[in-house]
Order: C-alpha cells, then sequence, then structure tokens
C-alpha cells in the first residue's frame, strides 16, 4: 500500500462525523474492532491496520498525528520512513520538531528541539507533511539509532538516490551538533554500492570483523561471462553473499532467477571459488552467528587454498 492510501484511510473524528456517523456508532464501531484508535481523535479500519507491514504500520500513527497536527515538522526516524528509506525495525513512534520552549508530552512522540523551527531544512511530501531534509533527516537518524540502522538507511538514501554520495559523506564528516563522533563514523562507513538493506548489514558485520583484502561487488570472468559478488576476498578465491528474495524477483521469473543463480554458482565453484550465503535471518537476527560462519569459511578456505594455517 502506499503513502498516500494509508493516510487516506485514516479519519479524525471529525472526519467521520461530516461523513455522516454518528457518535454511537463511532463508538460501537471502536468496541467491535471495526474501527482502531492510532492517536486521541484519530482512526483507522480495523481490518486495514491488520494488513498493513511493519513499515507500513508505523506510517499509519505519523499519518494520525498528522491529522491533528498538520503543522508538525516530522524528523529522525519518521522523515526516513516518509522518504520510502529502509528502517530496521521500526516503532510506532513519531519523531518531530519543536521550538526550545515547547512544552506538554503526548504518548509516543518523541520531541527533538531546534533553536529555530521555521528556519530549519525541510521539505514538503506530496501529501503535504513537512520533513526534514535528507542530509539533517539522515544526521539525526546517524545521532538516534545503533550505528548499523543508521547505516542502512544512509545507503538507502544513496541507493534511492535521495542524496548524492559525496555530499552526504561530506556532510557527515563535518560531525556538528550531538554526538559528532557517531556522525563522522557513519560519514567513513557508507556506500554506494550496497544494493538492499539485507547487503548493508552483511558488509556490517564484515567490518566488524575488520577482514583485510575484502571487496564489495566484486567482479570476475569465469568462462568469458562476467560475475559480481556482493562481497569477495579475491586472495583466498571466497564470496559472501546476501541472499534476498528480491535478487529472484527483479528481473523475469523468480524460478528463471534461481536456476540462473544456480549455473553461476557452479561455474564460480568449478572456477576455485567458494560461496557463502547469508539470508536475512542471519544477517539480522543472528549477526554473532553469522560471524563465526564467515570466520570458519575464511580459515577453511585459507587451509584449501595456501595449504593450512
Amino acid at each position: 500500500m502506499n503513502h498516500e492510501e494509508i493516510l487516506d484511510n485514516i479519519a479524525t473524528r471529525k472526519d467521520l462525523l461530516q461523513r455522516g456517523e454518528h457518535p454511537a456508532s463511532i463508538n460501537k464501531a471502536l468496541v467491535n474492532g471495526q474501527l482502531i484508535r492510532l492517536r486521541e481523535g484519530a482512526y483507522i479500519n480495523g481490518s486495514l491496520l491488520n494488513r498493513l507491514t511493519p513499515w507500513e504500520t508505523p506510517l499509519a500513527h505519523i499519518y494520525a498525528y498528522y491529522k491533528r497536527n498538520s503543522s508538525a515538522i516530522f524528523s529522525h526516524v519518521s522523515a526516513a520512513l516518509l522518504y520510502g528509506l529502509d528502517v530496521i525495525d521500526p516503532k510506532n513512534e513519531v519523531h518531530i520538531l519543536t521550538e526550545t520552549n515547547s512544552r506538554g508530552r503526548a504518548k509516543d512522540v518523541k520531541k527533538h528541539l531546534v533553536s529555530d523551527l521555521e528556519s530549519f531544512p525541510h521539505r514538503m511530501t506530496s501529501e503535504g507533511l513537512a520533513i526534514s531534509a535528507p542530509l539533517e533527516t539522515i544526521k539525526f537518524c546517524a545521532q538516534l539509532l545503533p550505528v548499523e540502522q543508521a547505516l542502512v538507511i544512509a545507503d538507502s538514501a544513496v541507493r534511492n538516490k535521495l542524496v548524492a554520495y559525496e555530499e552526504l559523506v561530506e556532510f557527515l564528516a563535518l560531525g556538528g551538533g550531538y554526538r559528532p563522533r557517531k556522525v563522522q563514523r557513519l560519514a567513513s562507513l557508507v556506500s554506494e554500492k550496497s544494493e538492499s538493506a539485507g547487503e548493508t548489514l552483511l558488509r556490517w558485520i564484515l567490518i566488524m570483523l575488520k577482514i583485510p583484502g575484502i571487496y564489495e561487488q566484486y567482479e570476475v570472468i569465469v568462462n568469458g561471462s562476467l560475475y559480481r559478488m556482493d562481497f569477495a576476498i579475491p586472495d583466498l578465491m571466497l564470496a559472501f553473499e546476501f541472499d534476498g528474495a528480491i535478487k529472484y524477483s527483479r528481473f523475469g521469473s523468480a524460478e528463471d532467477a534461481l536456476l540462473r543463480e544456480r549455473r553461476r554458482e557452479v561455474e564460480l565453484q568449478n572456477a576455485g571459488w567458494r560461496v557463502v550465503r547469508l539470508n536475512w535471518g542471519d544477517v539480522y537476527k543472528e549477526p554473532e552467528k553469522s560471524k563465526r560462519a564467515i570466520v570458519a569459511a575464511i580459515r577453511q578456505q585459507k587451509a584449501r587454498v595456501r595449504g593450512g594455517f
């Protein structure tokens, strides 16, 4: 479901009354689950909410807040979601920018103070929401989130051409403000080669292992065919691939893509390469187990290629 459809399916109490609903029928719909209250005075159809993905549900909460506070400037993870960036395990929280003298609290609303709200760099979405500008959004996420989650967002912004790679690196390298070292570290980690959130998380695991001589999107010619591997250690003829469903759905049928992938892997293996595949569960849910598997593969390949270590 696209963003506009989610927004269109959220209604305030005033909207419902203008459509001809009565207070009693609204209350009855809330009791039987036909309507779900996302925020005070903002509702969504219950069956629709159940159909939303874990990435769409937080958007519904953002739009519900917007329906009641149309002048808000959304920021941090909320802005990243509104930009359509990859966000790992998003929560049903709303992040907004407020003046330093802002008062009051609201459930699941995170206020982030800025000294001059009116002049803060921001954009308007096609649905009319104000959101922090892309570079500022990524910097905010670097300050707020674990490094690997901020890295997924940053790589996604480059991949989606929301920001230019060089511009983002230069901006983050300046640091400044809150947690400048975290921001500067992200500048050194962003890649313009990552093709998915899963690849970013796999790269993060490889970074943590401090493996030397590893290349991203490494190309090799085998029997006249050019093959590209997500990550490779050429000296060991060892490759690491993120095995995501998107690889098998964006170029023709999934069945044909799988056959091509099998042929590719056989050719690489016949040429002496070993390919280690990791999926979403490996890189996201079990990173420590993945680290051990990667280290074991390196040791085994060293023994094979170099005669043992």
